[in-house]
C-alpha cells in the first residue's frame, strides 16, 4: 500500500508564509473598507466643497471686474427726509445676473473637476489631525453634475446715530451629484458674498429685515 508523501520543510514554510500574507491582505482590505475608505470619502467631500466655493468666487469676481457698477441698477433705494421709503428692483436685470453667475460657476466646477480632479494628502487618510496635511498628494478623478442657483438679499443694519448701512448679499446654492466608486451622497453647498454696501445718512428705516430677490 502506497503512503501519501509528506510535504517537505520548504513547502511547509511556503504554505505558512502564504497563509500569513493572505491573512494580512484580508485585514488590510477590511481596514480600508471600514476606516480608510470612509476617511477618503470625507476628504473628497471637503475638497469638492472647496472647489465649489472657489468656482463661485471666481464667477462673481469675473462678473464684477467686467462690470464694476453691476449692482447699481439692480436695487434702488428711494429716500425721503433722510429715511428709506421704498426699494425698487429691476427683475430682468437681477435674473440676468443670477443666470450668468450660475452658468459661470457651473462651468468653473466642471473645468476644475475634469482638469484637476480632487487632491488629498496621504496623511489625511489616517484620520489624525497632526498628519492631515502631510505626505504626498493623491490625485483622484471625480465626475460631478451640479446645479447652481443664486439669490440676492437686501438688508439694513444700524451703524450708529442717524446712520444705516444697506447690504446687498449674493448667496449661491449648489447641488452636486458625484459619480465615483466612493459612494458619495449628493453634496449641498452654500456660499454668501456681500457685493454692495451703501451708507445712508438719516433715520433708520422702520423695516430692518432681509428682502430676498
Amino acid at each position: 500500500m502506497l503512503s501519501k508523501r509528506k510535504p517537505g520543510p520548504v513547502r511547509r514554510r511556503l504554505r505558512k508564509y502564504t497563509a500569513i500574507l493572505l491573512t494580512i491582505a484580508i485585514i488590510l482590505v477590511i481596514f480600508f473598507e471600514t476606516s480608510v475608505k470612509g476617511q477618503l470619502t470625507s476628504l473628497i467631500v471637503e475638497e469638492l466643497r472647496r472647489v465649489n466655493e472657489t468656482a463661485v468666487i471666481d464667477a462673481v469676481d469675473a462678473m464684477l471686474q467686467e462690470d464694476p457698477d453691476l449692482c447699481d441698477g439692480l436695487i434702488e433705494l428711494h429716500t425721503s427726509g433722510g429715511s428709506v421709503q421704498a426699494i425698487s428692483t429691476d427683475p430682468a436685470a437681477i435674473n440676468r445676473v443670477k443666470t450668468a453667475i450660475s452658468k459661470a460657476a457651473q462651468q468653473n466646477i466642471d473645468s476644475a473637476c475634469s482638469e484637476n480632479g480632487v487632491t488629498v494628502s496621504l496623511g489625511g487618510l489616517t484620520g489624525l489631525v497632526i498628519l492631515a496635511e502631510t505626505g504626498p498628494k493623491i490625485r483622484l478623478n471625480v465626475d460631478s453634475a451640479q446645479t447652481v442657483r443664486c439669490e440676492f438679499k437686501s438688508s439694513f443694519e444700524s451703524a450708529g446715530v442717524n446712520q444705516t448701512i444697506h447690504h446687498i448679499t449674493l448667496t449661491a446654492y449648489t447641488d452636486m451629484t458625484v459619480s465615483s466608486p466612493y459612494r458619495i451622497d449628493d453634496i449641498k453647498c452654500r456660499s454668501s458674498f456681500e457685493i454692495a454696501q451703501t451708507v445712508i445718512v438719516g433715520s433708520v428705516p422702520s423695516y430692518t429685515g432681509v428682502v430676498t430677490y
